[in-house]
């Protein structure tokens, strides 16, 4: 039970790679408090799997400071928090991009970081706790179709690296995930939902011969939130089936 009693929240966590991390998590003794959009969904999928929802619009401040309290408030601490909601508008990520799109998308992928991750600080510092921050491996090797998309991941390790060693001294650690392709709802909306192909393309150019599946991130991400690798912080480990390698 490596994060037994532990209070961790886990944000974009009602389906693909959040989904994932959530229900590892719970099997490894953590009390985990879900944010999300849908209200329905997720106390659906709360119940299901053993974890508290709390409805959040993570791209707002006063939503991501409301369920960091709810969640201090009801348990008492927080010991990890895990910052994975994140959109791609990979129709409109180019030079057409709009106010609205581009709002969104920083605002989804990038605020939300940083927003949650200052109002959980106060909490972490106390417990010696620790941020996962899930970014992408085109945050690293920056994909064309989604230019600000990759920058938006891209800043988010530049953000953890520079928050790990602000916090370093005082024991809180903030680390970085970096999936590569992996079978979620958005990367099937990519294939127009179809499964077959979707694996198929990933079969025929990725190293190991298959897509990542969420799982693979998720016990990547207990890793890092596993006290025990205290000695790791502002590291960014890829999880792509060595497509970067």
């Amino acid at each position: 039970m490596i994060l037994k009693d532990k209070v961790v929240i886990v944000t974009g966590g009602t389906s693909g790679i959040g989904l994932a991390i959530a229900k590892l998590f719970i099997e490894e003794g953590a009390k985990v408090v879900i944010g999300a959009l849908d209200e329905e969904k997720g106390n659906k999928i709360a119940s299901e799997i053993g974890a508290r929802f709390v409805r959040a619009d993570v791209s707002k401040e006063e939503e991501c400071k409301n369920l960091i309290d709810e969640t201090a408030r009801g348990f008492g601490k927080l010991d990890v928090l895990v910052n994975n909601a994140g959109i791609s508008l990979i129709n409109n990520d180019k030079f057409d991009i709009t106010n609205e799109s581009y709002e969104r998308l920083t605002s989804t992928n990038l605020k939300s970081v940083v927003m949650m991750t200052k109002y959980a600080i106060p909490h972490l510092l106390t417990t010696k706790g620790n941020v996962v921050n899930i970014s992408s491996r085109a945050g690293i090797q920056p994909d064309p179709d989604v230019p600000l998309y990759s920058a938006t991941k891209g800043a988010i390790i530049i953000y953890t690296r520079a928050l790990a060693r602000q916090f370093a001294k005082q024991g809180v650690r903030l680390n970085c995930v970096c999936p590569g392709p992996t079978d979620t709802p958005l990367m099937r909306s990519y294939f127009d939902g179809n499964v077959e192909e979707m694996h198929e393309w990933y079969r025929e150019r990725t190293p190991v011969g298959r897509v990542g599946e969420p799982i693979d991130v998720a016990r990547v991400a207990l890793f890092l939130a596993d006290e025990r690798n205290s000695f790791v912080t502002g590291a960014s480990y890829v999880v792509d089936g060595g497509t970067l390698a």
